[in-house]
């Protein structure tokens, strides 16, 4: 599990439940939160990022994903693990994910998503995949640029100065103070929603959200 993730302890079941202990659990990126919403969600980020000058890699089809983080596909692909969560075994997965960490190099920018691509596509590669809930792994930015628009396109300015505010901001504890009350429920309403909250890229909210929730996560 990645740090950047909250659990809802009192709203998740226990995420290894009904796991085959051979398989690979995890959640299908392009069914967070569900396919639909996904490739709506997917165009705003696009559309945001091109106004602001983000740089990003081009992933409307799974199969654009890996081609353009140069994983060359033996077959058409249609899905992509978020290896932000996923449940294996040591007994059945060692040697697979040694291999997978002695075969591949992460030499790019975090727009390539540092293991993600390899990883996922070859759990895909030896049918080593078990789909579950995409609440176990809800991120986010996915979220916020599908239902809250307005929130996502006024955090994704990241100019200069925001940079340097928002770090002089986390540095002195008090970026709770600066989130106004939609943000704050809009977020809530996103933990309350999901079972394990990832907050890839925007890490900088777990804190406040996790102080409204008086640290019971």
């Amino acid at each position: 599990m990645d740090a950047d993730i909250l659990i809802n302890h009192l709203h998740s079941p226990d995420i290894c439940a009904g796991t085959p202990v051979d398989k690979i659990s995890a959640v299908e990126t392009y069914s967070i939160p569900d396919k639909q919403i996904h490739n709506i969600s997917l165009q705003r980020s696009y559309d945001a990022w091109d106004l602001n000058g983000i740089k990003y890699i081009d992933n409307l089809t799974p199969s654009k994903y890996y081609l353009n983080r140069g994983i060359n596909l033996l077959e058409d692909l249609d899905s992509v693990v978020q290896t932000g969560v996923f449940v294996c075994s040591p007994q059945y997965h060692r040697q697979f994910f040694e291999y997978v960490y002695n075969s591949y190099e992460d030499e790019h920018g975090s727009e390539w998503n540092y293991e993600m691509p390899a990883l996922s596509y070859e759990i895909l590669k030896n049918n080593l995949e078990n789909w579950i809930d995409p609440k176990f792994n809800y991120c986010v930015t996915n979220i916020y640029s599908a239902y809250y628009p307005f929130i996502f396109n006024e955090y994704g300015r990241l100019n200069l100065f925001k940079r340097g505010f928002d770090k002089l901001v986390r540095k002195m504890g008090v970026e709770d103070w600066f989130i106004e009350n939609d943000k704050m429920l809009a977020l809530r309403n996103i933990y309350d929603l999901g079972y394990f909250i990832h907050f890839a890229g925007c890490s900088s909210l777990m804190s406040p959200l996790a102080k409204r929730l008086n640290n019971k996560y």
